[in-house]
């Protein structure tokens, strides 16, 4: 004969009921606080608080239900209850230990970085879909996961998931060159920020990833987009600091993909030829000469395309050649070559494009390069008054 469900039995039963859900839903948390990087357990409280709270009811519920099936089951304590109403009962019971063993299970699953960074991505796919524009929370959260996270595999994992978004962004119709500002900056602030710096690796797919982005931007007629002009910014700092690292390929990597930017337009050519003046003169700085060389040389190149030299491009290229001419001997030799060979490119004249360069240079407040520059026409000036 199955046991009756008296009223010490009901009481005992909801007691149990409660201390298995307290107990159930405190694994979890229990599990983010102390095995949990602090990064993913900020964004895992957050993003949990909405499943714990419907958790946390339908458990509620359950009880309530399995509560009320003991009393209405048994009107009469002494009658007995048939088999049927015996196995209902033990469902309703049974269901609000199954319910917090997938919530735990859910919640095992959800503090994986990958698993968090990929539901990321999708959320921030939805509407890049829609609008060619990507969703700023996750988007801001995924950021942050690469920005906290160690140089490497976790800085990848997040770079890797922003170069999928930027490539699902600009293949939607509605993109028009400027959805792509808030995840360019944030490929700067995974690699630059939080509490260490990306690794080789880490720049080199950045590189790659700005370099793709530009690419389209080319494809798709948007050079003069201001998505165009924030990836070349960040590629010119993300190349000054490549500097840093051990690897000088790295910083030629940033050299090239700054360098194929300009496709005949102004306002790519320009930012362009920024960008490779900002690199070159940093080096020069680090003493990182085979850079400083390279950016030269690139520079020489693009200007190259836009004869005769004048306006900005000139200055750029005055101005890190000026860089040259003080850096020593051997590296004013250098720029003696280099202007040897252009100085019939310049329009009106190299002494008129120097004097424009000086200007330009105080302008956009770069003193230092104004001083050198000055130094050099003064040589250059003193060299043709002597006939040398």
């Amino acid at each position: 004969m199955p046991p009756q469900l008296t009223e010490s039995w009901a009481g005992t039963y909801l007691q149990v009921l409660a201390t298995l859900l307290v107990f159930a839903l405190g694994i979890p948390a229990l599990l983010l606080q102390v095995i949990v990087p602090e990064d993913l357990r900020r964004l895992i409280h957050r993003r949990l608080r909405r499943l714990r709270w419907s958790v946390s009811v339908i458990s509620f519920l359950i009880v309530i239900v399995a509560a009320g099936l003991i009393w209405v089951l048994h009107p009469c304590p002494n009658s007995y209850i048939p088999g049927w109403q015996h196995l209902a009962a033990a469902v309703a019971m049974t269901a609000i230990l199954v319910v917090t063993i997938v919530f735990w299970l859910i919640s095992s699953r959800i503090c994986r970085r990958d698993t968090v960074i990929r539901d990321l991505e999708r959320d921030s796919t939805k509407m890049a879909c829609r609008s060619g524009m990507l969703a700023e929370r996750p988007l801001a959260d995924l950021i942050y996961l690469g920005e906290q996270g160690d140089a490497g595999l976790e800085k990848t994992q997040a770079l890797e998931a922003l170069d999928r978004l930027a490539a699902q962004v600009q293949s939607v119709n509605a993109y028009a060159g400027d959805g792509l500002e808030q995840l360019v900056q944030g490929i700067e602030a995974i690699l630059m920020g939080g509490g260490q710096r990306g690794s080789v690796g880490n720049f080199r797919l950045a590189a790659g990833i700005q370099g793709r982005i530009m690419v389209r931007l080319q494809e798709l007629g948007l050079t003069a987009s201001p998505d165009m002009s924030i990836t070349l910014r960040t590629l010119g700092r993300l190349g000054v600091a490549a500097l840093h690292l051990e690897s000088e390929p790295i910083a030629v990597a940033f050299l090239e993909t700054v360098a194929s930017s300009d496709d005949g337009q102004d306002g790519a050519f320009q930012a362009a030829s920024q960008r490779l003046f900002e690199i070159g003169t940093s080096a020069l700085e680090t003493k990182r000469f085979l850079i400083a060389v390279a950016a030269l040389n690139k520079l020489e190149a693009l200007a190259e395309r836009r004869l005769p030299l004048t306006g900005e491009i000139s200055a750029d290229l005055l101005g890190l050649l000026a860089h040259f001419w003080t850096a020593g001997k051997a590296a004013r030799g250098h720029a003696r070559s280099v202007l040897s060979r252009t100085e019939a490119s310049f329009s009106p004249s190299l002494r008129d494009c120097l004097r424009s360069a000086i200007k330009h240079q105080i302008r956009t407040t770069e003193f230092d390069t104004a001083d050198k520059l000055e130094i050099m026409l003064a040589k250059l000036e003193e060299r043709n008054a002597s006939g040398d």
